[in-house]
């Protein structure tokens, strides 16, 4: 899974596969989602990222019951 956050155009990307997207859906405002060719979520963009979400350049990670808060995104 990849998280890439595009201050320029301030948009949130979460990959989730690195499979190819064939179809998209852009029917939720600000949301856009990628489908592979199977119909499975392979990523989604949040546009207007620094408006929708808390803090867009810090990141807190839970795997397996674990946290780590405050990651800085560059």
């Amino acid at each position: 899974m990849q998280l890439c956050y595009d201050s320029e155009n301030d948009v949130l990307t979460i990959v989730l596969s690195s499979t190819p997207v064939r179809t998209l859906d852009t029917e939720k405002p600000g949301v856009v989602l990628g489908y592979g060719g199977d119909g499975s979520l392979v990523n989604f963009e949040i546009k207007n990222a620094s408006r929708r979400i808390d803090n867009h350049r810090s990141v807190d990670l839970c795997v397996n019951g674990r946290n780590v808060q405050g990651m800085k995104l560059l």
